[in-house]
């Protein structure tokens, strides 16, 4: 059995009940959100607040499984990482992150009903139909930036124990615009190498043939470059770290950070593109029959 499935089932019975209570004080403090009422008729205004609340809690089921993992004398590893993703992070954003969204957003419970069922289009034109779905376009908008996000904190995984070339150059940056050199120092940050037995084998994954989890429904349709496919690919497929990468291609570390900041733009807009696309085919089925 995969060593991610054997984490997940030590902890998963503490952390359902905890995560449970989670989302209900969750849902309960919503209404009293000082920030969330004055600026529910303000679109761009709202989206910051939500994206910045629904991040927290996204922090605080994180540290629910953190929690129960420490309970049991075990330290945080790649694999329970991958575990916490694939079997709450994810899930939670599917399923329980929408509906406190959409509550966040100021819809009512039965409003709520009516978007999980996919039924705006009954209501079409009306006043209702008017006020609902610009704050449906903020929470989809929300829910999939937060999902690339975790997705990419928690498959970029500490660097593989490699030998490191002492001649080798640190990165420039001062070409790069200030949000990418962030971007490319967080991705830095998350290769240097910790200290402590690491729970992986010693060959690399890509060597096996095998990604830890399969991205091409979402790398498929950005229009990446082929090198920029193949740095996503071996960053967050395989999850080689940026010092892996940059010594399997042959480059520097500047190129694949250059690469993989690309990329994400482009996946991104990629992301904007398909939830507009949805969106008008909830507004007109028939358009896309």
């Amino acid at each position: 059995m995969p060593a991610y499935i054997t984490i997940w089932e030590e902890i998963r019975d503490r952390i359902k009940p905890r995560v449970d209570e989670l989302v209900r004080d969750i849902a309960q403090n919503i209404p009293g959100d000082e920030s969330l009422i004055r600026f529910q008729n303000a679109p761009r205004e709202l989206e910051e607040i939500l994206e910045h609340r629904a991040d927290e809690w996204i922090v605080r089921v994180y540290g629910k499984c953190r929690d129960a993992r420490h309970e049991l004398k075990k330290r945080e590893t790649q694999n329970f990482r991958r575990a916490v993703w694939t079997f709450e992070i994810q899930p939670f954003i599917d399923e329980r992150l929408s509906d406190l969204l959409l509550r966040g957003a100021g819809l009512e419970e039965t409003e709520v009903q009516i978007v999980k069922a996919g039924k705006l289009e009954a209501i079409m034109w009306s006043q209702r139909w008017e006020r609902l779905t610009p704050k449906v376009s903020v929470c989809e908008r929300v829910k999939e930036r937060l999902r690339l996000r975790w997705m990419q904190k928690l498959f970029a995984p500490p660097a593989l124990p490699v030998e490191v070339t002492p001649k080798e150059p640190p990165i420039n940056k001062g070409k790069l615009k200030q949000s990418d050199q962030q971007e490319i120092l967080q991705l830095e940050n998350r290769t240097k190498p910790r200290q402590g037995k690491l729970e992986r084998d010693t060959e690399l994954p890509v060597e096996r043939g095998q990604k830890q989890q399969d991205l091409s429904k979402y790398l498929d349709g950005a229009q990446l470059t082929e090198r920029q496919r193949e740095c996503q690919s071996l960053r967050f497929e395989y999850g080689l770290s940026v010092a892996d990468i940059a010594k399997r291609l042959g480059v520097n570390r500047t190129t694949v950070a250059e690469h993989l900041v690309a990329a994400n733009r482009k996946l991104e807009k990629a992301d904007a593109r398909n939830r507009s696309a949805k969106n008008r085919a909830k507004v007109n089925p028939n358009q896309f029959n």
